[in-house]
């Protein structure tokens, strides 16, 4: 949108979320931990498991409350950031 002169790039910095993008940087070096030391396979062994017990559409309201109740620690943006990437 700068390239073409919709927004100026003051504008385009201007409406950049930082907090998101900071804690977006720092979730992927704890993605990186967490695969070295086993705790994401132990995460998505409990995930699959649970996924045997509630069907598809309580899997989907597990994820959907998590976010919400994480919506209200962090912004909503960076909440669906996190979700995303750890779904």
């Amino acid at each position: 949108m700068v390239a073409t002169g919709v927004l100026r790039p003051r504008e385009l910095y201007d409406g950049v979320d930082w907090s998101v993008i900071v804690l977006l940087a720092g979730v992927l070096p704890l993605g990186v931990a967490m695969t070295g030391t086993g705790a994401a396979a132990l995460l998505g062994a409990l995930v699959a498991s649970t996924a045997t017990v509630l069907p598809a559409i309580g899997m989907l309201y597990l994820f959907y409350l998590l976010t919400g109740l994480l919506t209200e620690v962090v912004s909503n943006a960076a909440s669906v950031a996190l979700m995303s990437r750890s779904g």
